[in-house]
């Protein structure tokens, strides 16, 4: 139950999917007539103990009469970008159950795509486990409780390098000029720099559109939604987009200057732009935008396991004909 802490050391926020589910059954509950504190405690009930706690600490505010994104602001840092703005345009316009089922499809459609590559590709627990495994099917251990000895050894010890690491890189990526050498250097690799980049430019495409359709001014829903992008790049060319917007800039005038979004993106803005369909088409685009991202990822992740397999056959041959 408090291996949420843990989370919060490593600085992650909280899971799109816990979140998805309680702003979900919130805008059901709303729906009903609930009022809003009660609503909100049990949206939270079962989904995740972070935003149990959190849930249960602002509702008594909340009766109180402080707006829920006031309420919530205490907590900005573990949510992601764009839950305060949606929520406080839905509360001023009292649309609070619509901004609501548009945060629980952003955050169950980001969940989705992110679990996938995640669990495809590349997980750590995946990785530790094939890790030991090796270790164990390599080791001299006479007996099998020197064996299961071993492997907890070696789980041990990789658990510890994970999470130091974790740490390290944590601290690390407060300062800006390490996270956009990083993230440029990412960008840049071969093959894996165009799947980041797809990955990058959906993120951003869903929360911006999420943001637009709730009614966040676009200079605002453009600062925000730069963040959701997980991309120092992006981010700093993003906020400079949302600068010239408010100086009067359209929106495809501001992101062509990026050169970080491709073409039929741009042209996809300057059609929505015009015809005022811009959030729907964003938020088709997005889903087109990860699917390709899943379906690069995987072709990788085969291509790096066939070499893998390749280079322990040629292993095994030396080995056996030295």
């Amino acid at each position: 139950m408090g291996l949420w802490r843990l989370r919060v050391l490593f600085g992650d926020p909280i899971p799109q999917q816990a979140l998805g589910r309680s702003f979900d059954i919130l805008a059901s509950l709303l729906a009903t007539g609930m009022s809003i504190p009660e609503a909100i405690q049990r949206a939270a009930v079962g989904t995740d103990g972070e935003w149990e706690s959190i849930c249960a600490s602002m509702v008594g505010p909340v009766r109180a009469g402080m707006p829920l994104s006031r309420a919530l602001g205490k907590w900005k840092n573990r949510l992601p970008e764009i839950v305060l703005p949606i929520l406080e345009v839905g509360e001023l316009s009292g649309t609070l159950e619509t901004s609501s089922r548009r945060l629980a499809y952003a955050f169950q459609q980001g969940a989705s795509i992110d679990r996938r590559i995640r669990y495809s590709v590349f997980d750590p627990k995946l990785i530790i486990g094939v890790l030991v495994l090796n270790t164990v099917a390599h080791g001299f251990a006479p007996s099998l409780p020197e064996i299961l000895q071993q492997a907890l050894m070696t789980l041990l010890h990789l658990v510890l390098l994970y999470v130091i690491g974790r740490l390290v890189v944590r601290i690390a990526f407060r300062w800006m000029p390490i996270r956009l050498a990083v993230d440029t250097l990412k960008l840049a690799l071969p093959s894996v720099g165009s799947t980041l980049r797809n990955l990058a430019a959906a993120r951003w495409a869903r929360s911006f559109a999420t943001l637009w359709n709730c009614g966040v001014p676009i200079s605002t829903a453009l600062e925000v939604s730069s963040r959701s992008a997980l991309n120092a790049c992006y981010e700093k060319a993003l906020l400079r987009a949302a600068v010239q917007t408010q100086q009067g800039v359209t929106l495809y005038d501001s992101l062509s200057s990026t050169q970080l979004l491709p073409n039929y993106l741009l042209d996809i803005i300057r059609t929505g732009e015009m015809s005022g369909s811009l959030g729907t088409s964003l938020d088709h685009f997005a889903s087109m935008l990860e699917e390709e991202a899943f379906t690069k990822a995987n072709q990788q992740f085969v291509t790096i396991l066939m070499g893998g397999q390749i280079l322990g056959f040629v292993f095994m041959l030396r080995a056996m004909f030295p």
